[in-house]
């Protein structure tokens, strides 16, 4: 197993969890990784005829697409995933100095740019194809890997289920850990 790689893996996915609680429950009930939520938001808002704050989503979806492309011609350089996720960490630290109110747009935008970056940043462990900032394709990627072991019996697949497994417990960890603080200090 790349240890290594799956161990920032964990700290990684935990990091963005408890980014997203910050996000959602402080920065009008955005988020700066699942951007799929978002996208839901904006649409519902024009749905039902409300167009207020409709710009800040869309500079969140935006700022999140340009960190992946930043991300890419970063991570073709020397040591380039590493200084991708130095990025992706600054742009939290960043985001969270940010005070609380009319910049949360902002501080959001910082942050989605950070999400963006790291997602591009580390895309597999032991061949299985992973997320780092959200887990939906983990889950379906899991599930896949069950049918597998299922079908197949090969213990590849076993590895695979554990890998995807503890990367979704890690994020729920850390939105829970997130949703602790934040309740705590607000």
């Amino acid at each position: 197993m790349e240890k290594k790689k799956y161990f920032f893996s964990l700290i990684l996915i935990f990091i963005v969890g408890a980014l997203d609680a910050y996000c959602y429950m402080l920065h009008d009930g955005m988020f700066a990784s699942m951007q799929t939520g978002n996208m839901i938001k904006v649409a519902i808002k024009i749905a039902h005829g409300d167009f207020t704050y409709i710009w800040s989503y869309l500079l969140t979806i935006l700022t999140f697409a340009v960190g992946i492309v930043v991300a890419y011609f970063i991570t073709r350089k020397k040591r380039g995933e590493l200084i991708s996720v130095i990025v992706a960490l600054g742009c939290y630290v960043v985001g969270i100095l940010i005070p609380l109110g009319k910049l949360n747009f902002l501080a959001n935008a910082i942050m989605a740019f950070g999400v963006g970056a790291q997602l591009h940043t580390i895309r597999e462990i032991d061949g299985f194809p992973v997320a780092t900032t959200m887990c939906t394709g983990n889950l379906r990627s899991m599930t896949e890997c069950v049918g597998k072991l299922i079908t197949t019996k090969d213990k590849k697949f076993a590895h695979g289920i554990f890998i995807y497994g503890t990367l979704i417990l890690t994020f729920i960890i850390g939105v829970f850990v997130g949703a602790l603080i934040i309740k705590a200090v607000i």
